[in-house]
């Protein structure tokens, strides 16, 4: 998702879960799968509550010679969405799970090190709803 396709951040906005879904709807999809689809709903939650977030793609390169994925040299275990918040620099860090897909014991001990460093991390399962809640308790703290 493009920063400039991204809702505008304002420090004192309160979006509902609703207002946030019909933002969702105006922006052209960057992909139809619910993994997709759920990535930018993270990432645009993330974004109108002040961090600046990306995807981050774990997945290999795909090397026709070969007719397989190559490896890449990323970190194992780094979550699908991170990023940091404007203005204090805490991390964020999103693992976007849907059905019955789990976290691997890379993805658990990466969350767990967000939160130790004082970040924000979370498991999104399904929707945002959970993500809202718990990105907004994190937040009430600083204020």
């Amino acid at each position: 998702m493009q920063p400039s396709t991204l809702p505008k951040w304002n420090p004192d906005a309160r979006l509902t879960t609703e207002q946030l879904r019909e933002e969702l709807k105006k922006k052209k999809p960057g992909g139809s799968s619910p993994t997709s689809q759920l990535t930018r709903a993270v990432l645009a939650t993330l974004h109108v509550h002040g961090f600046n977030a990306w995807r981050n793609n774990n997945v290999g390169v795909y090397d026709a010679k070969l007719g397989k994925h190559r490896a890449n040299s990323a970190k194992k275990g780094v979550s699908d969405v991170i990023g940091f918040r404007e203005g204090c620099g805490r991390w964020a860090a999103v693992e976007v799970k849907v059905g019955e897909d789990k976290l691997s014991d890379e993805q658990t001990a990466f969350l767990a090190d967000i939160k130790r460093a004082g970040g924000f991390a979370f498991e999104c399962r399904d929707n945002t709803d959970a993500l809202l809640i718990a990105l907004r308790q994190w937040l009430a703290q600083f204020k």
